[in-house]
């Protein structure tokens, strides 16, 4: 059992690829009963495997991945659904586009619409069924760990405090405190995880460098010097690094180009 909650990242990457690998099956399987030229390796089938394959990761990028654990499960079902739905439209507008040729008459018709469907309604329900598994499997290797809230008023604590509750199949329970109690590190010590919520910078840096230095994750919410940080450009000035953050203004183009898009947007309306 400890062998298999060590390689429990593995095995949800083979369930994520297993999920990937069915939905892809189950369209061309389905397209493939009434076009042989999907269910071959032809210039067809190729085209709309990159097709598939692109748009899954270009739509899973937008509505999230396979992201159990870190998202709430009905968050990941709807996303990863989206995903597969608009992949699949996409690959099968390429297989339509395909079949407008000499051989099979030079009109776009919608043709094995009713597979089409039929893989999506399909593709919905074993997304469904991989991501519930996968989200077992998370529950029952990683199990809840001890939350603690540091913030710096006690009604926004508690308020972050509430909504972690949502999430019990992560955390067992959750406490909040303020960030200059007296015993806040043997708070820290005792958790599983610390959230820091509008915490002075100074202060804050400090205690995350703390659980840093007792392997403690921490999550916190950004404020504008944070913003800077992830926006900046890596830069070396001779032999020292730095972060360096320019603001971005609209160049004499862009505003000409703005100006008249306003006009005519404002003209049309």
């Amino acid at each position: 059992m400890n062998n298999i909650r060590r390689f429990s990242s593995s095995i949800l990457f083979i369930i994520k690829g297993l999920l990937y690998l069915g939905c892809f099956l189950v369209l061309f399987t389905l397209l493939g009963i009434e076009n042989r030229q999907v269910r071959v390796l032809s210039r067809t089938s190729v085209i709309m495997a990159v097709m598939f394959i692109m748009s899954l990761f270009f739509f899973t990028g937008i509505y999230g991945g396979f992201d159990v654990g870190r998202r709430h499960r009905r968050s990941v079902v709807q996303g990863m659904e989206l995903s597969v739905f608009f992949s699949s439209l996409f690959t099968y507008a390429v297989f339509l586009i395909m079949n407008v040729n000499e051989a099979n008459g030079l009109r776009l018709t919608f043709r094995s619409f009713h597979l089409f469907l039929v893989s999506v309604l399909i593709n919905a329900l074993f997304v469904w069924i991989m991501i519930r598994a996968g989200a077992a499997f998370y529950n029952w290797a990683e199990p809840p760990v001890r939350a603690l809230v540091i913030s710096s008023d006690a009604a926004e604590g508690e308020r972050v405090r509430n909504t972690l509750k949502s999430f019990r199949h992560r955390f067992s329970e959750t406490g909040a405190v303020s960030f200059d109690n007296p015993d806040i590190k043997e708070m820290i010590r005792n958790s599983g995880v610390v959230f820091f919520y509008d915490v002075p910078q100074g202060e804050r840096s400090d205690l995350v460098n703390y659980c840093y230095k007792h392997m403690i994750p921490v999550s916190l919410n950004p404020d504008i010097s944070d913003i800077v940080e992830m926006t900046a450009e890596e830069r070396m000035m001779g032999d020292m690094p730095f972060l360096s953050y320019y603001p971005r203004r609209m160049i004499f183009e862009q505003r000409v180009a703005k100006r008249l898009m306003d006009i005519f947007i404002s003209g049309l309306m």
